[in-house]
């Protein structure tokens, strides 16, 4: 099929404004660190829908944005670091990830998000940010640093994004009244982030300015609610991360919206995870795959069905995957959708190139 660009933009434009939204709230992030200064971070997906991909993304890839506006110019890059992301809305498009350097990047919803108008600056949707901040940065410094020379074009959502390194740096990076707000280093008073601006999270943990290190954290599923729990549960170091990453992400579940409970190991390149439909604890290390393009990407049912390490239970990228899983996602929305959309984006990959071609 000839990908042409008034038909992808008429497309993705179309999938996106029919997407019904999920959990009003949804999402936390946060990173705790164990007593060896091992980082963890812990990630609960909380959406209307479960389907998904893991996908491993091989390094020299040519990539470039998919754009909505005919005149906007959208980000080119080439991947210089392999990575493993979780899926929902086709490759390309991650929700968040790891890459071998030990970044990683998380989205949130927030619906408070104000994108800056279009401006000289090349664009990128909020899901290919993910994808963009993972191949070409090695960890949070250098994506601080980075991150304003690109606009993100909203299609969406209105998300921002939790980013940590396998050094125990973390940063925020939101949009608020059209400006890019981060936080990080003296700034960034707790590795946590829930669905409303970090300030205003911050400020409604303490109001005076200072927590009570005896109060018990509130109840609750809203954001400010899993926010501080979040807190409470980062605010100490801990014998085993792993235990107690996903015994906090238990603490910060939704019931009846949370999908996928992550923890990442920068340090060990590794990821776990479980999901609602699929109960039993995966695993994958970054090492287990071939790193290079022309090397395949890699992907794997985020439910599937065993336990422990996954890693020979993955397979190449196919567009018949992609195809897949955007139909999973997208068919209830048939009606909605323009004739083809559904391929026309799961053959957006089928764009990309290694740059040793």
């Amino acid at each position: 099929m000839a990908l042409g660009k008034g038909m992808m933009v008429l497309a993705l434009g179309a999938v996106l404004c029919a997407l019904g939204p999920g959990a009003a709230e949804t999402c936390t992030t946060f990173a705790l660190e164990d007593e060896g200064g091992q980082i963890w971070v812990g990630k609960s997906y909380d959406w209307s829908r479960g389907e998904g991909l893991v996908v491993f993304n091989p390094r020299g890839l040519r990539k470039h944005a998919l754009v909505l506006a005919a005149d906007e110019e959208g980000v080119r890059w080439e991947a210089a670091y392999a990575s493993l992301t979780f899926n929902q809305y086709g490759y390309a498009f991650p929700n968040g990830g790891m890459n071998e350097a030990g970044l990683v990047v998380e989205v949130m919803v927030l619906d408070d998000s104000v994108y800056p108008a279009p401006d000289a600056r090349p664009s990128l949707n909020e899901l290919q940010w993910v994808q963009w901040a993972l191949d070409n940065h090695a960890d949070v410094a250098e994506l601080v640093a980075a991150a304003p020379a690109v606009r993100v074009a909203k299609v969406y959502a209105g998300i921002h994004y939790l980013a940590c390194d396998q050094g125990g740096a973390c940063a925020t990076f939101e949009w608020i009244d059209g400006a890019l707000v981060i936080h990080h280093g003296e700034s960034l008073d707790v590795r946590v982030l829930t669905n409303d601006p970090y300030a205003e999270a911050c400020r409604a943990r303490a109001p005076s300015g200072n927590v009570d290190p005896q109060a018990a954290p509130p109840p609750g599923t809203g954001s400010l609610a899993r926010f501080a729990r979040a807190a409470h549960g980062v605010r100490e170091t801990v014998s085993d991360g792993g235990v107690a990453a996903f015994a906090l992400l238990d603490a910060v579940r939704m019931p009846g919206y949370t999908q996928w409970q992550i923890v990442y190991t920068p340090a060990l390149g590794r990821v776990q995870w479980q999901s609602t439909a699929a109960a039993e604890r995966k695993e994958v290390r970054l090492a287990a795959f071939a790193p290079q393009c022309p090397a395949p990407a890699m992907v794997l049912d985020v439910d599937f069905p065993g336990a422990g390490d996954a890693a020979e239970h993955f397979e190449p990228f196919s567009h018949t995957a992609n195809r897949a899983l955007l139909g999973a996602v997208l068919g209830p929305l048939a009606a909605e959708l323009p004739l083809g959309a559904v391929e026309i984006l799961a053959a957006f990959p089928l764009t990309f190139g290694c740059a040793s071609d």
